[in-house]
Formats: C-alpha cells, structure tokens, sequence
C-alpha cells in the first residue's frame, strides 16, 4: 500500500508539473494582447509613431502641459490627464503600442481621448451566472443603472482601481448594478478574492462577451444606463485623486 501511495503522489507531481509547463509555454508564446510589451508607439488620432524614448519624452510635455494648465486656472481646478493605452499589434519589425490621451480641468474636458465608439449604442444582451452562483443580465432595460469594469489577475491597473470602486460600490450599491468581468478562470479568481477585496459581482471565464463589450485595455469600466445604452467608458482611474473619484461618482449620479 505504500509503495502505490508514493506511485500516485509520484504521478500527481508529474500531471502539476506538465500543467504549469503548458500555463508557462501559453503564457511565453500565446500572451493575451493586453500583456505584451510595446517596443514603438502610435498617436491614434494623428499616426505619428514614436520609439520608447520619444514617447516618454511626450508624456513628460503633456505633463507639464497639465502643471501650466493648473497654475493659469483661475478656479483652481483639478487638472487630471490620463494615457489610454489600446492593445498593442505584434508584426516582425516591431509591438506597436497605440495610444492617446485625456486633459480634463474639473469636470471639463480640453482633449478627450477615451471617446469610445460604443457610447451612445445599447450593451450587448446576455444573462451570466456570477461566482456566488446568482444570475444577472447585462444589457436591455434593468431596475438598476450598471457599472460594468474589465478586468484580469496581474493587470496593475486592475488592482490600483480595486479600493476605488469598492467604495464606489459601497455608496452606491443599493442602487447600482457593479459586474466585473473577467477572462480569468472561477478557480483563479476564486483563489485571488481570497486574499484581495473586490466587491462587485465577479463573472469568470468572459472573454466572448468582453469583445464584444469593450473598447479599450484594462481596465475598462462601462456605465450602462436602465434603458441598457452605454453613457459613458472610462479607463483606468485613481482612487486616491478626489477629482478622479468626483468625476466617477458623477457619472453614476447621472444615471439614478
């Protein structure tokens, strides 16, 4: 008896170990778009490319841009710029990185660069089953308004926005809707709650309907209206800027 327990530990090992080296061989060969690496990057609105050290030299502008902009301001408003970052395109001579930006003084905008096509146009339909094993609809006229974000395990920016919409969710709850959604498996996100608080109503294995709901990288996150129409796409924000947390609120606010 022995001898067959350490047999079927011995073949136990083997099946985790040839498991990782396929995750391992996926995750090298097969990347998900939204992780590789940019080696050039494209302006969206004008296709002007740059290398890395032209595109940082860009950003540093746009910044300082922002400080003049918040000096001049007679109001003392918030400036806040965000870089949106779409998925990169892989050819032989290079990963290109398209991009572009947002200036927002207040709750105004001087460029708006996250304006996303699917704005204005109705979710798609499609009722899930969540990890808590209720089911919910996304898409077509609802009670509720619904705040949808984008998401996987290792994006950064996934995790930055996490205690900022968990307090959006907590103002907001009763009232609103809050799915996330994810490609990650229940297993994997299952083990990942275990250790990092994410409030919303996880959906797992999602990757069809994000296509066809998202507009962007992640994180991504989508105000659906009662009515089921898509007002307004917002990427990665931070949860420690109150300009940041004002301008989400007032988005939600907007579709009570």
């Amino acid at each position: 008896m022995k001898r067959l327990g350490k047999i079927i530990f011995l073949m136990l090992c083997i099946a985790v170990g040839l498991i990782a080296l396929l995750l391992a061989y996926d995750y090298i060969f097969h990347p998900h778009p939204s992780r590789i690496k940019a080696t050039h990057f494209q302006y969206s609105p004008t296709a002007r490319l740059f290398d890395k050290n032209e595109y940082q030299a860009f950003r540093d502008s746009i910044y300082l841009l922002s400080e003049q902009l918040k000096v001049s301001d007679s109001l003392q408003r918030p400036v806040q710029v965000t870089f949106h970052m779409k998925y990169a395109v892989k050819s032989d001579s290079m990963t290109l990185q398209p991009f572009s930006y947002s200036i927002r003084i207040g709750s105004e905008y001087l460029v708006n660069g996250n304006q996303s096509e699917k704005i204005g146009t109705p979710a798609p339909i499609q009722d899930f089953i969540t990890l808590t094993g209720e089911q919910i609809r996304i898409g077509g006229p609802q009670e509720k308004p619904t705040v949808v974000n984008l998401w996987f395990i290792g994006c950064k920016g996934c995790m930055q926005e996490m205690p900022g919409l968990n307090t959006l969710q907590e103002k907001f709850g009763e009232r609103v809707n809050f799915v996330a959604l994810t490609f990650d498996s229940e297993e994997q996100v299952k083990r990942f709650l275990t250790k990092h608080a994410f409030n919303f109503q996880q959906v797992t294995d999602a990757e069809a309907y994000i296509k066809e709901i998202g507009s962007f990288p992640y994180p991504e996150n989508i105000f659906i209206d009662k009515t089921g129409i898509i007002v307004d796409v917002h990427g990665v924000f931070e949860p420690t800027s109150i300009s940041e947390m004002g301008y989400m609120e007032s988005i939600i606010k907007k579709m009570l």
